[in-house]
């Protein structure tokens, strides 16, 4: 009997954008964890054309890491930073088939026999039907010859002095472009914007979501960290379907001279202990 091919799901997936510290772990996005942990493998297997690559997930405070074996993944597909890759969790539940893509916007290993600029934007702009990209169009074609591009002196001068390493700069330029730009573009962390009422002097029940996303339902408690630096201590008390912030908020309340009306924003950063760094945006006072 012929074993079953495994396929793919379309919501058990997700994508890294690889920045910092990649080639020695990746961080599996929190919200995937907590909606598929009961199916996510511990040792899944990463499969792309190069074959399959076994792996191990390990998890700390800091969340659910790809380790063991992911320096391997790396250095066969040569993944370098800004490379974008989708995770498809298989219906085996052990495999994860792995689409990666560089900064051109194509997958990683697609060479094309005009193949000279490295971004996206690159070849938005030059990429046009020549003779180098045929289409097919019904009818007879137009006679006639083409005009061939003119090129200035000064830009010829200038390709004839570039060195065989321009290239190379100009890819690592842009990776880097592409990592900042994603960092810009996205929050690197949960967070949620708070206008305060005049009965949240003793406890702030959090959003729905950013407790979904977090965790914090099952902690007894966590840190708070005003905009001075400053470190509180917070209780994190369950009624219902409410998570709120209780012993511990007034004084943080207290010391930063909080008032109805002002803005709190609250930002989740769990590589530092599950800790909560918090904005604070004061509303105009009326002067008496």
């Amino acid at each position: 009997m012929v074993a079953r091919k495994p396929k793919r799901l379309a919501e058990t997936k997700f994508f890294k954008v690889l920045v910092d510290d990649f080639k020695k772990k990746l961080r599996i996005p929190p919200l995937f964890v907590r909606v598929f942990e009961r199916i996510m493998p511990k040792k899944p297997i990463l499969k792309s054309e190069q074959g399959n690559f076994p792996v191990s997930v390990k998890s700390n405070d800091n969340g659910y890491f790809i380790k063991r074996g992911w320096k391997k993944f790396v250095k066969n597909h040569e993944l370098q930073m800004g490379d974008f890759l989708v995770f498809n969790l298989l219906d085996d539940n052990k495999t994860f088939e792995v689409d990666m893509y560089g900064p051109t916007c194509c997958l990683k290993g697609l060479k094309l026999p005009f193949h000279e600029k490295s971004s996206c934007r690159d070849w938005e702009a030059n990429v046009t039907p020549n003779k180098d990209i045929a289409f097919k169009k019904k009818g007879r074609p137009k006679s006639g010859r083409r005009k061939k591009p003119q090129v200035s002196a000064r830009k010829a001068g200038l390709n004839a002095k570039r060195g065989p390493n321009v290239q190379e700069n100009n890819e690592m330029n842009e990776r880097e472009r592409v990592a900042k730009e994603i960092r810009a573009m996205e929050p690197n962390h949960p967070s949620f914007k708070q206008d305060l009422k005049d009965y949240q002097k003793y406890g702030l029940v959090m959003r729905k979501r950013f407790v979904y996303e977090t965790g914090l339902e099952s902690k007894r408690n966590t840190v708070i960290k005003d905009p001075q630096g400053r470190v509180y201590t917070v209780d994190i008390s369950v009624t219902g379907r409410q998570v709120r912030l209780s012993t511990g908020w007034s004084i943080f309340y207290k010391a930063n001279g909080l008032a109805t009306g002002d803005t709190c924003v609250f930002h989740f950063i769990p590589e530092k202990s599950n800790l909560i760094e918090v904005q604070i945006h004061r509303k105009r006072r009326q002067r008496c």
